[in-house]
């Protein structure tokens, strides 16, 4: 039986890809990166440690340190979350299922928990998440399964008591590898070929009571 709900965060509760790719832009710019809107796509769903590592391999640069670099592009994305974030559709009525179901309700990012923090304050959600981690919680970020089993460890859930709810490959793959069912959060029906899905939903607007009691 089904009782816990572990949610992404980047693209399933908040539409955050323009905060990155512009963070991106302006910051990796001000040593000499170019980045194009395919360069940001490109790294979309890496850690920001493994953003700026593929474009230090790239294009080195010697005006600021890495973690510097890193550091700026997380407070650019702080301050727009904070002046502009609003929830996906569908976001506040999903935990609200959830939480009438007596779900239990985690969180697992691949974003800092810097940002995780301020996307949850900003969303109004943060009451609603009995457990979160971010990725600083684990050596390895998705597509490996490590946040995953750390949610579930602390959680003291089996996997196959768990539900993961992903809007990319990435997450996809660390879910299933944990061994947790899994709904798909994307209109990108390619997505749900490449790695199969428990559930594909174009919008958390169409998750409901039947959705979840399909997913044994």
């Amino acid at each position: 039986m089904k009782k816990l709900v572990i949610y992404d965060m980047d693209g399933t509760l908040i539409d955050s890809m323009g905060y990155w790719a512009q963070a991106e832009k302006e910051i990796f710019s001000s040593v000499g990166v170019t980045l194009t809107p395919e360069d940001t796509a490109k790294t979309a769903a890496m850690s920001t440690t493994e953003v700026t590592d593929f474009w230090f391999r790239k294009h080195p640069w010697t005006e600021e340190s890495k973690a510097t670099i890193e550091q700026s592009v997380i407070n650019h994305v702080i301050n727009n979350i904070q002046r502009k974030a609003t929830p996906l559709p569908g976001v506040i009525e999903s935990l609200n299922l959830f939480k009438s179901l007596h779900f239990q309700i985690a969180l697992a990012t691949n974003s800092p928990e810097a940002i995780t923090k301020v996307v949850v304050k900003s969303l109004g959600i943060s009451d609603y998440f009995d457990f979160s981690a971010s990725v600083e919680a684990v050596s390895s970020p998705k597509p490996a399964p490590d946040i995953y089993e750390h949610v579930l460890k602390a959680m003291s859930v089996k996997a196959e008591e768990a539900i993961a709810i992903e809007d990319s490959v990435g997450g996809l793959t660390a879910a299933k590898s944990a061994g947790i069912d899994t709904i798909l959060v994307n209109q990108d029906e390619q997505i749900s070929q490449d790695v199969k899905a428990n559930y594909h939903l174009s919008s958390l607007d169409q998750l409901n009571l039947r959705v979840i009691e399909q997913i044994k």
